[in-house]
């Protein structure tokens, strides 16, 4: 399944159209925005895309799986990857002297193992999966029921029409009001008045320079105040509102989540402000034809009456993606509720499969080896250079991991909805148009920094890291762990570069 996301064209605050858009002077679902001016649509642009979109290389190279090369390559892996995760359980075994120092932080797991949960983030997800697991279960089934029983049939030209409410937006607001509620019990106050203000910004500066500005000045300077007063108290604006704080649902930090959520109202905003300077907007009989591509979803401006206070909390406050993202335009949200995709029941259980199977092995690595309480107490005294390595690479691949089932598991959950989210955790490689081992040298040196930068952040910080740099190149053993390092790692990055040139010649061009 191909996924092509393209993000906002960039802004030309130079060139602007001189076209009379609808304000919205009302919050109506379905209306079309009325103003002093003529109630009409944009008019259709025949000026050419001032960008050509990077063509993706399809070319592709002999099979490389029966060479001499790959076969020292095959020896290296198996014996490689084998003793990185056998160093990696020896510096977290019982038997490890340093063992004594993070075993709090261990809890009881499965086959009489213990599990490392210490990661707050995952814990906090994995802890509640159960819970989310109803709420999913409950959410899909009514969702789908709303629209049979009240959504116009895909075969019908209906939705596409501007008259036509997306009445599915009902039920996005109902269940959110409700989810929210349970969430942050009487903060979803708070939220509602950040989300309104920023409403206002939009519908306030339409198409005026200074509102991308306001827009981003706003959202950040909330982001900060978010931060500063930890979420606020109602107590702090007046005494006769301080038994609104005594309800806060399951989670008192809403401020957390909200990360999300202001990216979704600065998408709003910009839309709204790029549908008046639009080139890309297409003439109204052509308004019955659905999207051909992801990009054109992105790019082709909604209804003007789209943009209106119903549609635009649905889209804020979307219960599938309102925690964790991923984050998708407003156009595209929009442009998937007129013109719905259909997402072939083969490409879901594929989802499913892989986020079980994602899920498994985060419960293998906690199981088997405790890096991320390890690095929390920083109990790797005595540890060789080599142990201390896999510490941070292994930090590295559990923060991955952590996100990439968190991120897809949201996602998956808006899919089953209908509703298809950018993937965030896209290929690291792809198809370089580069000589084939310059590019391992560079994915040595990428996967270098990311262990570096791993290891001053979340593991032995600026300090440890350079005591570990110092002991490595002070010490004959120092010098053949990092040999051995950087032969590893050309070595799975040559591997790597080939599994995409074999789905490459089998006809697959994946993102994700």
């Amino acid at each position: 399944m191909q996924q092509e996301h393209e993000h906002h064209r960039l802004l030309d605050l130079s060139s602007h159209h001189n076209q009379t858009h609808d304000d919205s002077s009302s919050s109506f679902v379905g209306q079309a925005d009325n103003s002093s001016h003529h109630h009409h649509h944009h008019q259709p642009i025949t000026t050419t895309p001032k960008y050509t979109r990077r063509q993706q290389d399809r070319t592709t190279q002999p099979s490389l799986w029966n060479t001499k090369e790959f076969y020292v390559y095959y020896l290296v892996f198996m014996f490689c990857i084998p003793y990185m995760f056998r160093t990696a359980h020896d510096a977290s075994s019982v038997d490890n002297p340093n063992y004594e120092k993070y075993q709090h932080l261990l809890s009881d797991g499965f086959f009489g193992y213990k599990l490392d949960n210490s990661d707050g983030q995952w814990r906090g997800f994995r802890n509640n999966l159960p819970t989310l697991l109803i709420v999913v279960s409950i959410y899909i089934p009514l969702s789908h029921l709303f629209t049979a029983f009240f959504v116009p049939s895909k075969t019908t030209n209906s939705l596409k029409s501007p008259q036509q409410p997306l009445v599915r937006t009902y039920f996005f607001l109902a269940f959110s009001a409700i989810y929210l509620y349970f969430m942050y019990g009487n903060s979803i106050l708070k939220i509602m008045l950040i989300v309104s203000t920023n409403y206002a910004i939009a519908k306030l500066g339409r198409n005026a320079r200074w509102m991308p500005v306001a827009t981003w000045a706003f959202n950040i300077a909330i982001l900060f105040l978010n931060e500063g007063y930890k979420g606020y108290n109602f107590s702090d604006v007046h005494e006769a509102l301080t038994w609104l704080d005594d309800n806060t649902g399951m989670d008192r930090r809403w401020d957390v989540h909200f990360n999300f959520t202001m990216l979704r109202l600065v998408s709003y905003n910009l839309d709204y402000y790029w549908s008046f300077n639009s080139d890309h907007e297409l003439a109204l009989e052509d308004r019955d034809r659905t999207p051909s591509n992801d990009k054109e979803r992105v790019s082709q401006p909604a209804f003007a009456g789209d943009y209106c206070f119903t549609y635009y909390v649905a889209f804020a406050l979307y219960a599938p993606l309102y925690v964790a993202g991923p984050i998708m335009t407003f156009n595209d949200f929009i442009s998937q509720l007129r013109y719905p995709k259909t997402i072939p029941t083969k490409t879901l259980l594929m989802w499913v499969a892989r986020l079980i199977f994602s899920l498994l092995t985060m419960e293998f690595v906690n199981h088997y080896m405790y890096m991320v309480a390890i690095s929390k107490t920083q109990a790797w005294d005595d540890d060789t250079i080599l142990q201390i390595a896999m510490i941070a690479l292994f930090n590295l691949v559990l923060i991955w991991l952590k996100l990439l089932i968190i991120w897809r598991f949201f996602r998956l959950w808006a899919l089953l909805d209908g509703i298809e989210a950018p993937e965030n955790m896209i290929r690291c490689w792809g198809s370089w148009p580069y000589y084939r081992h310059l590019c391992a040298v560079g994915a040595v040196g990428n996967i270098l920094l990311m262990i570096t930068a791993n290891l001053v952040g979340f593991c032995t910080g600026l300090e440890g890291t350079k005591m570990l740099i110092a002991e490595m190149f002070s010490s004959t053993q120092g010098y053949i762990t990092l040999l051995g390092c950087l032969g590893a790692i050309f070595v799975c990055a040559q591997i790597q570069f080939e599994v995409r040139e074999s789905e490459k010649r089998r006809g697959l061009f994946l993102n994700c």
